[in-house]
């Protein structure tokens, strides 16, 4: 079952001009564009959505980090909690 945040109307929540959605599959978060296709894989236990400077918190084994809009991992899930602060982590 895939279940999709349809929040859709946050200019933060873009890539490449195409919007960035949340989703959710077998309990694994990930997110995919307007066109249902997947840009971060569902391989999370938690997102939130991204910030002005194209970051978002990502929770992985109980940890907190933080990735791109590419899915690359900026930081390390390895944190008890992460806050996103404008451009700083």
């Amino acid at each position: 079952m895939l279940l999709v945040s349809t929040n859709i109307s946050n200019a933060q929540n873009k890539n490449n001009g195409e919007y960035i959605i949340p989703a959710v599959v077998n309990e694994k978060w990930g997110f995919i564009n307007e066109y249902g296709q997947w840009i971060v894989e569902p391989k999370f236990e938690s997102i939130d959505d991204f910030k002005t400077n194209g970051l978002a918190r990502i929770k992985q084994n109980n940890k907190y980090g933080v990735i791109n809009t590419s899915g690359e991992i900026v930081v390390k899930p390895q944190y008890d909690n992460i806050r996103i602060v404008g451009d700083l982590i």
